[in-house]
């Protein structure tokens, strides 16, 4: 086949796609979404390749190669900001003639035998348009219609050391070991790391994780990671050294000493701040995370200020007669986005509310103060932190045994030139010759993991958490609510604390041997309720769908497996629900369309009142089957899922340590598909 074919310009309005097109059956790939980058260019640079076509009678013509270019046109014809794209346009084309019946073999020979550019052709091709043609980033970007970023991110390979980018084209390493040498932008630096990652390599091709850990193994700080970002603007301004990169936040802040100087000063500064905002005694750091020193620490929290001043009780019914007027607001609303406004003021308000009415005492505030902790991403406050000499419990002094029998070592003895390798070995033999014993005393053992788990759980709120043992336990929210309980969580507050005052936990106040002899003194029965009690203070508040701890999800659906035996949908949890959920409710899940119809106009406060006492006493009028509904009713994102079988647990799932802290986010729970909640915190708070 050997065809010369004629050129010639066709209404854009008179092209279709060709049947015999190889991508006719192809719809996704005329999409908007797939031909926009091609208008864009088109749009800059003009159509720079004709058409191929063949005439189909009529004035109509089918483009058998270029359907995506007819598309883009199409496109373009009908932005009307695109100036000189019409529907009657002239097209550049090429004219297949009509005897050529081979016209599936050039729709594919033009599609299939394209080679796509790599990453180094994008790069040169990028690199020649800048010093050749004078476009700047964003032209370049405007015309691919690609973002600047993405520009940056091929002009960088430009960066990589000449050596490396020849060891990529000679097939010695990959495209993606290539470019993991961007995690530096000196060139420099670049090839050294080549060169001592590559010497006496014996086996393989150098993979793209090595590199990228040699450089990791450097703990580099970029501008753009949370250490550099905090540190940056003091960085700069106290002359600190930076290697830049075309990508501005990918550059390398190079003097450590400078960043540590500073991230320290940040942390004081922002730990002082918080001190003198909650009135305690004393500020102080950690330039990283360290358990072990946090738990020698006891902790204390804000409790309710009674009485309050004359001035801040004139503050606090200001904004107790504020918060209802914006509670009226919220109910009256019309529109989602009055009563996200009124809510978000509401909110407001509490806080400023709750600043108010909580406080540490004078006492506590005394002893206790804030640590500010950089945890790698960001900077962490624990606050009401009491060490361990200013414990309440501490100045009690050591026990009069302490120091006496076997334990005591004089000054003086051999021990003291050990050197510490030593003294770790020591360490690790006689530990473990106490493991030997304790494995042996099962009930010793026992009554030192119920007293470690125990005791800071229900013990002295200024206790420290130390225990020589990775044993550990606290109570998961503070033993002094920053909100008061209101409706169903007020009853079940109330059960828990008439369970705590049948618990013997006088001895948890005391000096550590003393409380640990006193513990072990309990009968077994008053022990079962202080482990219970104890375990039930350290679960972390989550919703079903943040819990993805298989035993977590067992032992709730074993211990309540209905949440309608222990809570009922009250007007505090009804309240904090949009009308339009609460009018879904009636209808879709309680079966009361007519109902439902008639609260519709009503106002919102009008329906909750009606659902609170639908829920309070079933109405006699019911059919059985509603009574069963509102009865068994439930949120959908409190309903205790059902526990996974044995054999269905999936291995990862099963390893799966999310449990966290305090500061963990639920961000990744499942949103309710009817979206019958309308604060996901305010379901978890009124649960």
């Amino acid at each position: 086949m050997n065809l010369a074919f004629e050129t010639r310009d066709i209404a854009l309005n008179a092209l279709v796609l060709h049947p015999d097109n190889v991508r006719a059956a192809a719809t996704e790939a005329y999409s908007e979404a797939q031909v926009a980058a091609l208008a864009a260019n088109i749009r800059a640079c003009g159509l720079l390749q004709p058409l191929l076509v063949t005439s189909l009678g009529q004035g109509e013509w089918g483009v058998l190669a270029g359907g995506r270019r007819l598309a883009a046109l199409k496109m373009l014809a009908k932005d009307k900001s695109a100036k000189g794209f019409t529907a009657s346009m002239p097209v550049p084309c090429r004219i297949v003639p009509e005897a050529e019946a081979a016209t599936v073999t050039l729709s594919f020979s033009e599609n299939a035998l394209q080679l796509p550019m790599d990453a180094i052709d994008r790069y040169e091709a990028f690199a020649a348009m800048r010093t050749k043609d004078g476009a700047d980033v964003a032209t370049i970007a405007r015309t691919f219609a690609i973002t600047e970023r993405a520009v940056k991110e091929a002009l960088r390979l430009g960066n990589i050391h000449p050596e490396i980018r020849k060891a990529h084209r000679e097939g010695v390493i990959d495209l993606e070991a290539m470019k993991a040498f961007e995690c530096h932008p000196d060139a420099g630096v670049q090839l050294a790391a080549f060169e001592n990652l590559t010497k006496g390599k014996t086996w393989g091709r150098l993979q793209a994780w090595e590199v990228r850990g040699f450089f990791k193994d450097r703990a580099m700080v970029r501008a753009g990671d949370a250490l550099g970002a905090l540190v940056l603007e003091a960085y700069r301004a106290a002359g600190g050294a930076i290697t830049a990169d075309l990508i501005e936040e990918d550059s390398i802040l190079e003097d450590a000493t400078l960043i540590d100087t500073l991230l320290r000063r940040i942390l004081s500064d922002r730990a002082e701040e918080r001190r003198a905002a909650l009135g305690l005694s004393w500020g102080d750091i950690l330039v990283r995370p360290s358990w072990d020193e946090l738990r020698a620490f006891g902790r204390v929290h804000v409790q309710p200020r009674d009485p309050l001043s004359p001035e801040d009780q004139a503050k606090v019914d200001a904004l107790a007669a504020k918060l209802e007027e914006e509670q009226r607001r919220f109910d009256e609303a019309e529109t989602e986005d009055e009563q996200q406004a009124a809510q978000e003021a509401h909110d407001q308000l509490s806080d400023a509310l709750e600043t108010l009415t909580f406080g540490y005492t004078a006492f506590d505030a005394s002893i206790s103060g804030v640590i500010a902790v950089w945890t790698g991403s960001r900077i962490e406050f624990h606050e009401g932190m009491v060490r361990p000499e200013l414990m309440p419990d501490a100045k009690a002094g050591p026990s009069a045994t302490a120091g006496a029998g076997q334990g005591a070592v004089a000054k003086g003895t051999a021990s003291a030139g050990w050197s510490e390798a030593l003294r770790t070995d020591m360490a690790l033999v006689r530990t473990r010759s106490i493991a030997l014993a304790l494995a042996q005393s099962p009930d010793l053992a026992r009554d030192y993991a119920e007293f470690a788990l125990i005791r800071p759980v229900l013990g002295s709120r200024y206790s420290s958490y130390e225990n020589g043992t990775t044993i550990r336990a606290e109570a998961a929210a503070p033993k002094f609510p920053v909100k008061e309980p209101e409706g169903s969580l007020k009853a079940i507050s109330d059960t828990i604390a008439e369970v705590h005052a049948g618990l013997d936990t006088a001895w948890a106040r005391q000096p550590d041997v003393a409380a640990f002899a006193i513990f072990r003194s309990l009968d077994r029965a008053m022990r079962d309720k202080l482990l219970a009690a104890a375990v039930a203070e350290t679960l972390i508040p989550k919703l079903p769908a943040a819990l993805r701890d298989p035993v977590r999800r067992t032992v709730e659906a074993e211990a309540l497996p209905r949440l309608r035996d222990a809570w009922q949908p009250d007007e505090t949890f009804l309240a904090r629900l949009t009308k339009p959920a609460l009018i879904a409710i009636l209808t879709e899940d309680l079966a009361m369309p007519d109902q439902a119809a008639v609260l519709a106009s009503a106002k919102k406060s009008e329906v909750v009142t009606f659902l609170t006492g639908l829920f309070a006493a079933p109405f006699a009028t019911l059919t059985d089957d509603q009574r069963q509904r509102v009865m068994g009713w439930c949120p959908a994102e409190l309903v205790t899922p059902e526990a996974p079988a044995i054999d269905q647990v999936p291995e990862e799932e099963a390893y799966d340590d999310d449990e966290g802290g305090e500061e963990e986010s639920d961000e990744d729970e499942e949103a309710d598909p009817a979206g019958r909640v309308g604060d996901e915190a305010d379901a978890q708070d009124a649960a």
